[in-house]
């Protein structure tokens, strides 16, 4: 019997995803928040073995693993932006994908209510490819006791966005002789580069949250999107 070891991948983007086992296209889907849409995910098997692959809509919260630096500015932020009760992904399991093929899984988002405010609400596609040989599907994704060729079995995360209204940004600095803690203050993803002299750092936040960033010098750091300069330390 095989050792078999279960690893995770998080993709916030790229133009697909091609790593061991799946390729997956497009690796992130972005919706309109005021109506309904349906996207299409095109999903291949890119190993030498059929699999069943399940489909499954789940939160991740932006806190997860260890890194302390990062921080979320409202208590309950993670319950409000929660997209997954309105998403649903058709089929939820791939019952046969043999290798090198390729199969089309469809997500269908719902407009979201009027009473939600304006702003980014988010979740997450969750693939997870299961050997042909193993006799039942695992929700927790465990698989102690499988049989199999693959030496890992790679589950594989893609966001779903559903934006609502105009896309604003509310950036605020926080500047330390040694360090720059990023806010965003806005209701939208935030993507830009912490420049601190011949440091370039990159930079994603979810909305309502922060980070910290550490630097050489801070004096004269500046935060820019888009080749613009929105925040600076003095």
């Amino acid at each position: 019997m095989k050792f078999l070891s279960l690893l995770f991948v998080c993709l916030l983007g790229f133009s697909h995803l091609s790593y061991a086992q799946l390729k997956i296209a497009p690796t992130r889907i972005v919706a309109q928040g005021e109506q309904a849409s349906t996207h299409k995910l095109f999903i291949e098997n890119t190993t030498s073995d059929p699999m069943r692959v399940k489909v499954s809509v789940v939160y991740r919260s932006a806190l997860a693993g260890n890194d302390k630096s990062k921080t979320r500015l409202e208590q309950d932020i993670e319950v409000q932006e929660d997209l997954s009760k309105f998403v649903k992904v058709s089929p939820p399991i791939i019952g046969n994908l043999k290798p090198n093929q390729r199969r089309t899984v469809r997500v269908r988002i719902q407009g979201l209510p009027a009473e939600y405010e304006e702003g980014e609400y988010r979740t997450y596609l969750l693939f997870q490819p299961i050997p042909l040989k193993d006799d039942k599907i695992l929700d927790d994704g465990n698989a102690q006791g499988m049989t199999m060729n693959l030496d890992f079995i790679i589950n594989t995360m893609i966001p779903v966005y559903a934006q609502k209204g105009a896309v604003e940004h509310s950036v605020r600095l926080d500047c330390k002789p040694n360090a720059v803690r990023v806010f965003n203050e806005g209701n939208y993803q935030l993507k830009g580069k912490l420049v601190a002299g011949n440091q370039v750092q990159n930079v994603f936040l979810v909305r309502d949250s922060s980070l910290e960033k550490t630097v050489t010098h801070s004096k004269g750091a500046q935060f820019v999107v888009d080749d613009q300069i929105i925040g600076s330390c003095n």
